[in-house]
């Protein structure tokens, strides 16, 4: 919304903002900001790094980037030579300025079926293929040692197709 820069509406929707799983395109609303007004009336809060081109808008740093890991995507199929088994396709991704070494447990129906401990470089993405076997219906990716400041997309769980059977002519 529009607020005149001494209004305390304006602290109070600025007191309400959080960290949230969602991602910010700062480049975007900073375009449609110029749009609609003189750049020397934008102001930027962000806890991001400045963004190149934005030197004529005010910038204000609140708070730090948060630490994050996460999973950040997770799939899982039949195998069609043994449709008892799943093969999982699971993405982790490291949003932090960081290495972050993380541990991520794999459930299949709620029984452990693997674990990991794996190396994400600074905003690195990394995708594991792995064929787990006996699953009936669900499969569970979640990191165990995430310690980040948003828990919300630590784990992602899937139903798995069911088993069919095969016809060979």
């Amino acid at each position: 919304g529009e607020f005149p820069s001494s209004s305390s509406a304006l602290r109070d929707a600025l007191g309400t903002l959080m960290a949230t799983a969602g991602r910010s395109n700062l480049a975007d609303a900073l375009e449609l900001a110029r749009s609609h007004s003189d750049p020397s009336l934008v102001w930027v809060f962000s806890d991001g790094a400045p963004l190149p081109g934005a030197s004529d808008v005010h910038r204000e740093v609140v708070g730090e980037p948060t630490r994050n890991a996460a999973v950040t995507a997770l799939v899982a199929t039949r195998l069609h030579t043994s449709p008892g088994d799943a093969r999982i396709t699971v993405q982790l991704s490291n949003f932090d300025n960081a290495d972050r070494e993380i541990g991520l447990d794999v459930d299949a129906d709620g029984h452990p079926a693997a674990h990991e401990v794996l190396q994400l470089p600074p905003h690195g993405v990394r995708t594991l293929v792995r064929d787990l076997r006996n699953v009936e219906r669900t499969v569970q990716a979640r990191l165990t040692s995430a310690n980040d400041g948003l828990d919300v997309d630590n784990a992602r769980a899937v139903v798995v197709p069911p088993e069919r059977a095969v016809r060979v002519w």
